[in-house]
């Protein structure tokens, strides 16, 4: 009996492998873009001149946007209805029987794992090279990307009728980009590091739970 074969014939085997199916191809370029961005700041700290090496990072940063949109792209589970010239939840999957917690959890928990660790990579190899990036705020940074992406799944599946959805996503990129923010703006909240960090990580955390439940009542 081949187990591998049976796991992927559960409910939750056959949206990931969906998943896997469709974009297979495409994730070729990610580990493309991520070995030309390490080779860029390799180039960059030894033997690039001034200006050559600004333009090398400013690639490298680039190809870590691109590589992030895509993944989002690709592990959202979102689909356009040719019909209505919407985007939405695949239609076709509400009428199975599977729990709607499953729907949600499913792309959602297995879409950030993997942009999580993708952007550990990042961390490992890019990032840190980058002058622009702080160091000590990599992990503030991937937990606001995992946010972000979890509200434009939440969002996409709950608003697919709504005239101002896309009032509604630019809010929420725009609340994100805010708090990414917030640990180079001065505030007068608290008094010293450790209660400025616990107010700063109570809002993402918010953030973070909510859009859950959001998704969930969407569908």
């Amino acid at each position: 009996m081949n187990v591998g074969r049976l796991a992927w014939r559960t409910p939750t085997g056959a949206m990931l492998w969906e998943i896997w199916g469709r974009h297979k191809v495409k994730f070729l370029w990610q580990g493309v873009a991520l070995t030309a961005s390490a080779f860029f700041v390799y180039w960059k700290e030894h033997g690039a001149s001034g200006s050559f090496g600004e333009v090398l990072g400013m690639a490298s940063f680039c190809c870590f946007l691109v590589a992030y949109l895509h993944l989002m792209v690709c592990f959202a589970y979102i689909e356009t209805d040719a019909r209505k010239v919407q985007l939405g939840f695949p239609g076709r999957l509400l009428l199975k029987p599977v729990s709607t917690v499953r729907l949600v959890l499913v792309p959602m928990v297995f879409g950030g794992a993997v942009i999580v660790t993708t952007f550990a990579l990042w961390i490992g190899l890019v990032l840190p090279h980058l002058s622009a990036i702080n160091v000590t705020n990599l992990l503030w940074f991937s937990t606001v990307l995992l946010s972000l992406f979890w509200w434009m799944q939440a969002l996409a599946w709950s608003l697919p009728l709504l005239k101002v959805r896309s009032a509604i996503l630019l809010l929420v990129v725009a609340i994100h980009l805010l708090v990414l923010l917030l640990p180079f703006l001065v505030t007068t909240f608290g008094s010293g590091w450790i209660r400025e960090s616990v107010w700063r990580w109570g809002i993402l955390a918010a953030l973070l739970v909510s859009a859950v439940p959001v998704a969930g009542i969407g569908l």
